[in-house]
């Protein structure tokens, strides 16, 4: 999972930094893939929340509910030259119900 330091600079003599634990999961669906990242959880975690919605909800509106409901955001891709590559700690498959976490 990917670390982000929080260096804390409005605080003077504060030389420790805290830890934020987020990742970044990259959402392969019909018609525009995704990039979404928020509070790290396990890929059983991620399995239980994406059937829940599914369940709940047509594809088109997954996005919006899962970030609503566990607090991430989306990060645009249209702004992400095509050769950088981006490490992310999962790949969902929202048309197809699957999860995994790539190799590394």
């Amino acid at each position: 999972m990917r670390q982000f330091p929080d260096y804390r600079a409005d605080k003077p003599g504060i030389t420790e930094r805290k830890e934020l634990s987020i990742m970044l999961i990259y959402i392969e669906m019909y018609p525009k893939d995704r990039l979404l990242n928020g509070p790290k959880c396990s890929v059983s975690e991620l399995k239980k929340r994406l059937a829940k919605i599914l369940a709940e909800a047509e594809t088109k509106d997954f996005i919006s509910i899962f970030c609503a409901r566990y607090n991430f955001e989306e990060m645009p891709l249209d702004n992400v030259p095509i050769n950088e590559n981006i490490e992310v700690d999962y790949y969902m498959d929202i048309d197809a119900g699957l999860i995994h976490k790539p190799s590394r």
